[in-house]
């Protein structure tokens, strides 16, 4: 259940995030998404995945050990997955970036995703999957 005073923090969040460098297993597409929901649920979906990988192949393989070696598989045993047009403010979606796939964060008119020099946005339109975050 998000905290009432929720969307405060998840601008807040949003805005201290804005310029942080991509880093895997420290500030990468999974984790953002994980600390804002942790922020805003007190509930940390990466929890498993936490301090276990350092690269994008180590990311894989926490990905393949303690789920089903997918981004949206771990979202899907947290969260309810919801048709991508149902997204609302706080959600989680999978999108695709440069072929790859990530987890972004919906807010505003927008989806939040980490990137390379900072948090990227795309249209919500981008969604692939989508997850309620409640």
């Amino acid at each position: 259940m998000k905290k009432q005073n929720w969307p405060l923090l998840l601008a807040q969040f949003i805005e201290s995030r804005r310029h942080s460098p991509f880093v895997w297993g420290e500030h990468d597409c999974c984790l953002f998404v994980a600390d804002a929901i942790e922020l805003i649920c007190n509930v940390d979906p990466a929890a498993p995945y936490r301090g276990k990988y350092t690269t994008a192949m180590g990311s894989y393989r926490a990905l393949k050990k303690y789920g089903d070696g997918s981004i949206a598989g771990a979202l899907s045993v947290c969260f309810q997955e919801i048709a991508p047009c149902d997204l609302g403010r706080g959600d989680a979606a999978m999108v695709e970036v440069d072929g790859e796939m990530a987890a972004a964060l919906s807010f505003g008119n927008k989806l939040w995703v980490a990137g390379e020099n900072g948090l990227n946005t795309l249209l919500r339109s981008s969604a692939i999957q989508a997850w309620r975050i409640a």
